[in-house]
C-alpha cells in the first residue's frame, strides 16, 4: 500500500508517493497529517489522472537518481514517454521506438538522467538521449527471430546493462561510450547467462551490482554471479514467474 493510517497520521510506506513527504512533511519524521494530504490531493485534480499513451501501459519507473522527478513510461503502442512528476506535464515522446507499433517491454534511465534504455519486440535493446529524442546506439546480441526482448536494466556505474529474452535469454552488455566518457554509443555482449528453458519476463540487480536474479515462465527465480556468469542458486515452484 501507500501508507498505513494511525492516530489521525499516514505514515508513507511507498517511494511512489516521496514527492508529497517533500511537500507535507516538514518534520521529516516520514508522517503527514491526513486531513493535510486530502487537501493537497484534491487541490491538483491534474496528477489523478494522465493520459497520454495509446494502448497497455507495460512499465513506468523513475530515474534512479532520487533528485530526479521524472517518470518514465513505456507501452504496447511502441511509444515511450518521460514525464514531469511534479506536474504530470509529458516532457519528451519517443514514438515507434523499436518499430512502428511494435511493442516497448520497459524502459529505465542511466545515472546521468541524460539517458534512458529501452528493450522491445524488435529483439533490440537501445539507448536514447530522451530530450533530443535521438537513438545513439542499437544493441544487437539476442537471437532474432520471434524474439522479444522482455527485460532490461542499466548497472550503476552507466556502463554495463542486462536483458533478457522471450527464448530465456539473459545478456550481460559491455556499453561503448564516446571519447568524453558520458554518451553510449554502443555495445557488446560480454556474458551469456544460460540456463532458463522458458520466456525470462524480468532481472533485477542487487548487491552492489555482484548479482542478479532472474524470473522466468519455467517456474523458477535464479540468482547469477555477472562477473563470472555462474548461476548460483534456483528457486523452484512459481507458476510463471513475470516480475522480482
Amino acid at each position: 500500500g501507500r501508507g498505513e493510517m494511525k492516530d489521525g497520521k499516514m505514515t508513507l510506506t511507498d517511494a511512489i508517493v516521496t514527492q508529497v513527504q517533500r511537500e507535507l512533511d516538514q518534520d521529516g519524521n516520514g508522517t503527514i497529517n491526513a486531513e493535510e494530504f486530502e487537501e493537497w490531493y484534491v487541490q491538483q485534480p491534474e496528477r489523478k489522472v494522465k493520459r497520454g499513451h495509446g494502448s497497455v501501459v507495460k512499465e513506468i519507473t523513475q530515474f534512479p537518481d532520487p533528485e530526479n522527478r521524472n517518470v518514465l513510461s513505456c507501452s504496447y503502442d511502441g511509444s515511450v514517454k518521460v514525464w514531469c512528476m511534479k506536474t504530470g506535464d509529458i516532457l519528451q515522446t519517443l514514438e515507434d521506438t523499436h518499430g512502428k507499433k511494435t511493442q516497448v517491454f520497459e524502459v529505465c534511465g542511466f545515472p546521468d538522467n541524460a539517458q534512458i534504455m529501452t528493450c522491445g519486440g524488435d529483439a533490440t535493446v537501445k539507448v536514447w538521449d530522451w530530450k533530443s529524442g535521438k537513438c545513439n546506439a542499437t544493441l544487437k546480441g539476442h537471437a532474432e527471430k520471434k524474439n522479444p526482448v522482455r527485460g532490461c536494466g542499466v548497472f550503476t556505474c552507466g556502463k554495463k546493462a542486462f536483458s533478457c529474452s522471450k527464448k530465456g535469454e539473459i545478456k550481460i552488455w559491455q556499453l561503448t561510450l564516446d571519447a568524453d566518457g558520458t554518451t553510449v554509443t554502443g555495445g557488446s555482449v560480454l556474458l551469456s547467462l544460460d540456463g532458463h528453458t522458458d520466456l525470462v519476463d524480468r532481472c533485477c540487480l542487487y548487491n552492489d551490482d555482484t548479482r542478479l536474479i532472474s524470473a522466468s515462465w519455467d517456474n523458477t527465480l535464479r540468482v547469477w554471479d555477472v562477473k563470472t556468469g555462474e548461476e548460483i542458486f534456483k528457486l523452484k515452484d512459481h507458476n510463471k514467474a513475470r516480475g522480482i
